[in-house]
């Protein structure tokens, strides 16, 4: 169907009745590649075989231009002469005698023969001779042609010439000297409107979908009918395919040369070309690029120096040879230097290159690799530096490049990294790396727990700078991370600490992150927390995500989320911090997480542990962590976490073994630190799950004397912990001060878990009323608070009665579980419950186990509500 040609179809048809009637014309139909001329001629073609005519056809061809006679071979190759005419002449003859470059009047003599055959055929009717792609035509075809012209008039003979609208300059002469004739018929033809690219694609596509595409399509393809109808062939519209890929490499090969190699330039250049660069590129005057340029316009494959499309950029650059491809590259590589392109730009330029040997080179990858370090360009970083070496012969660059290429791996992989970290070690301690990089190396050691060389290098750094200015920017970080190796920050006063907190907001608003910057945010962040400024801490932590996430830094990423989640578990937002540390755990395999794998870890498990989730949290626990992570500030957390979980398995044993090593090892390293790991409130807790309510007093007490204003959240556990140990009126009293303490620390499960507390205090006393009322008051504690807080009755089991009787959840338990639980509801240890019942202490736990999952709880000290049992009958 040829679309948008309805009206030169009918002038066409014409044309044709006039010369049939003996009005001999020649028409010039001329428009740009793939505009639909040779479409029109198989139509022409078609009108005059049907009517009885004779319809000659040639087509010429770039590749025969120098070919003399190529066109008129074409036109009298087995051509069937009427018998008079070919018992007069021979056309092979006489074209071979063309060929043999005759005088100026023998080429008139022999033109006029040829002139005389062509007129032979029209004794059967009318002759249409058709020549596509006339521009093409060699010389000696074209002066035959412009004879012929001359001459039609008075004939009943057709002359039809389609041209391209950029044509070739050897032809401008002969078309010159054709549009001078007074028979021609001058016809212009162009791309297709939106509206006829719809029509053409609903062939296809349906009217539809043609309607609703038709903008898209239209701006992709400029409107040329070849390029549109591959895409609907493509069955994917408006998604361009194979078929596009095809029809664009067509468009462009039956371009003149110099148009071909302004695509392959233009599509090297990518987005960054202009006539100068593609002047300096194809080594060609810029008139000419200008010219390339107009080609691919009119052909419909460029808009605004532009290819209108990336799929017709790649279809070109995907059909060039490698080595044509790495050549340009290379060019543009060197006529783009000293422009205004980004460095990443012209690094991808000398990496398709291939080895350029330019005294810049080095330089621009360098730079290149630090502008796509900072807009998460991983990969493209780590290809620039690699580059870069193997382009560096200065032995003192390629180390530096080596440390570039730490610093950028250990973003995204720190594993991957840590392949580097031996020679980059050496370097160090052999004085090759300047202080400032040699000491951030000391950060990367640590992370893989390489201790004792991180040790060293600390020993270099110091002995290099007895003043230790160079340590100062890694020193507060460390102190949070490993203490023991340059010891923690001292302790503040007020006045320090406020200086303290300003510095460290100033740097996590203004700095970037590099590996000389991140320790001390690291150390800032953990300023707020262990200062008790929550809000502040999820604030910037959140900041600092931000500036991760848009530098696609995946471990900073990984870091500053755990340290966010851990911020939230702090504040109650159970689900909050779950979700947040299970979506920086997976950013990394867990061997990438070196040594601080234990933070993320410790905030799963506590939030499973806190809703009731043993399994999750065993999963957890099961995931393997490096030994040295235990000499880590993370490996305190996670020992407390694991502690936590012990004690909630009804393994109090266990849990005090971890909580012991918190404590040995916070002590050894002088960061006794509640905000840290309370260890004495874990201690405490489970010696009071022992029964040893002596040990759990004396913690609990202990802690308190050593608290801080900032302590507030610890301040409420351990009243929690005493109001356990205390008579039921200082309980009361103690429980209210707890959730008072807690409310203004701002931790919405601990205040949660006391108001519980204070309801079952009320229950026990007797009050109903008010523990009706407590425990009505535990959900507007917060809204990420796990349900096993709260007695069964109160979650929706039996709403009418606060009491309990045997028949409910309880009524599920075995005469042995029930046995078991009735002891340890009246206060016996499992080893003093294991002595009268003659069981071991396993068994005891395996039966407590199964009747926490019944019963739905999670605390041994919910069984006496759960049994029914009143405050009295609790032992003490």
């Amino acid at each position: 169907m040829l679309v948008e040609r309805a009206e030169t179809i009918n002038r066409l048809d014409h044309i044709y009745t006039d010369c049939a009637s003996g009005n001999g014309a020649v028409v010039l139909m001329s428009g740009p590649v793939a505009s639909g001329k040779t479409a029109l001629l198989r139509r022409l073609q078609d009108r005059v075989t049907a009517g009885g005519g004779v319809f000659l056809k040639a087509v010429g061809s770039l590749s025969e231009r120098a070919l003399p006679c190529g066109v008129l071979d074409q036109l009298l190759a087995g051509v069937r002469l009427p018998t008079r005419t070919e018992q007069r002449f021979a056309p092979g003859a006489v074209a071979a005698e063309l060929r043999d470059s005759p005088s100026r009047d023998t080429l008139l003599y022999l033109f006029g023969i040829l002139f005389e055959i062509l007129c032979a055929f029209v004794e059967g009717g009318p002759l249409v001779v058709a020549i596509d792609d006339a521009h093409y035509s060699d010389d000696l075809s074209l002066e035959f042609l412009l004879f012929a012209a001359r001459r039609v008039h008075a004939k009943p003979i057709l002359l039809v010439l389609t041209e391209d609208s950029r044509l070739q300059r050897e032809y401008f002469r002969y078309r010159a000297e054709i549009s001078r004739q007074p028979c021609l018929h001058q016809i212009w033809l162009d791309h297709l409107s939106e509206s006829g690219t719809a029509e053409l694609l609903a062939e296809r596509a349906g009217p539809a979908e043609a309607r609703e595409h038709a903008p898209a399509v239209h701006r992709m393809t400029g409107g040329n009918p070849l390029l549109i109808q591959a895409i609907a062939d493509d069955q994917c519209v408006p998604i361009p395919g194979t078929a596009f890929a095809q029809s664009v490499l067509t468009c462009v090969y039956r371009c003149e040369p110099a148009v071909l190699n302004t695509a392959r330039a233009l599509a090297v250049l990518d987005g960054d070309a202009t006539v100068e660069t593609l002047s300096d590129v194809l080594g060609v005057a810029a008139e000419q690029a200008a010219e390339g340029l107009d080609g691919l316009t009119a052909a419909g494959l460029v808009a605004g120096g532009a290819f209108r499309h990336e799929a017709i950029r790649m279809a070109v650059l995907r059909d060039m040879l490698p080595a044509d491809r790495a050549e340009l590259h290379g060019r543009a590589a060197r006529a783009l230097h000293g422009s205004s392109v980004a460095a990443t730009t012209l690094a991808r330029h000398l990496m398709a290159a291939g080895p350029v040997d330019v005294p810049w080179g080095v330089g621009v990858l360098r730079e290149a690799a630090e502008e796509a370090g900072a807009e998460g360009a991983a990969d493209l970083a780590v290809s620039c530096l690699a580059t870069a070496r193997q382009l560096c012969a200065d032995d003192r660059e390629r180390l530096a490049i080596d440390v570039a290429l730490l610093d950028v791996k250990w973003r995204s992989d720190p594993l991957a990294a840590s392949r580097h970290l031996p020679a980059l070690a050496d370097a160090a301690v052999e004085g090759r790396l300047d202080r400032r990089r040699t000491a951030s190396l000391v950060c990367d050691l640590l992370w893989y727990g390489d201790v004792e060389r991180a040790r060293e290098i600390v020993a270099v750094v110091e002995r290099a700078d007895p003043g230790g200015a160079a340590l100062e920017p890694i020193r507060s970080g460390l102190g949070w991370f490993y203490p023991e190796l340059l010891g923690m920050p001292r302790a503040l006063d007020e006045a320090d600490g406020e200086r303290r907190f300003a510095q460290a907001v100033r740097l996590m608003r203004d700095a970037r992150l590099t590996a000389d910057t991140v320790p001390a945010m690291v150390s800032a962040l953990g300023t707020l927390i262990c200062a008790g400024r929550l809000s502040e801490a999820l604030y910037w932590s959140g900041r600092l995500l931000d500036k991760a996430r848009a530098q696609g830094a995946q471990t900073l990423q990984a870091l500053f989320g755990t340290l966010r989640a851990d911020v939230h578990l702090r504040c109650g937002k159970l689900e909050t911090a779950r979700r947040e540390a299970a979506a920086a755990f997976t950013l990394l395999g867990p061997e990438s997480w070196g040594a601080v794998v234990g933070l993320p870890l410790a905030v799963l498990v506590r939030v499973a542990v806190a809703c009731g989730e043993r399994a999750a949290a065993a999963s957890y626990l099961d995931v393997p962590v490096p030994n040295f992570m235990f000499e880590t500030v993370p490996g305190l957390r996670y020992l407390e976490a694991r502690g936590r979980y012990h004690l909630d398995t009804d393994r109090p044993h266990a849990a005090i073994n971890d909580f012991e090593d918190c404590r040995d090892l916070m002590l050894r390293w002088g960061l006794d630190d509640p905000l840290v790991v309370p260890w004495r409130v874990c201690l405490a807790e489970a010696h009071l799950a022992l029964g040893e309510y002596d040990d759990a007093r004396v913690y609990a007490e202990e802690q308190l004397d050593l608290l801080r204003p900032q302590h507030g959240r610890v301040r409420g556990q351990c009243l929690r912990i005493l109001a356990a140990l205390s008579t039921p009126e200082d309980g009361l009293r103690i429980l209210k001060e707890a959730a008072r303490v807690l409310r203004d620390a701002g931790d919405e499960y601990e205040l949660a878990l006391t108001m519980a507390e204070l309801g079952r205090a009320y229950y026990r006393n007797g009050d109903e009323r008010r523990a009706r009322k407590t425990y009505r008051r535990v959900r507007e504690c917060g809204d990420e608070l796990p349900r096993s807080i709260l007695p069964l009755h109160i979650n929706g089991a039996t709403p009418d009665s606060l009491l309990r009787d045997l028949h409910g959840p309880a009524g599920d338990l075995s005469d042995a579980e029930l046995r078991v639980a009735t002891l340890a509801a009246h206060g016996f240890t499992n080893r003093e419950i294991s002595a009268q019942l003659h069981i071991t202490v396993s068994t005891v736990e395996q039966h407590l186990t199964r009747i926490y999952r019944k019963l739905q709880i999670t605390r041994r000290a919910d069984l006496a509500l759960e049994l029914g049992l009143s405050r009295e009958m609790v032992r003490p």
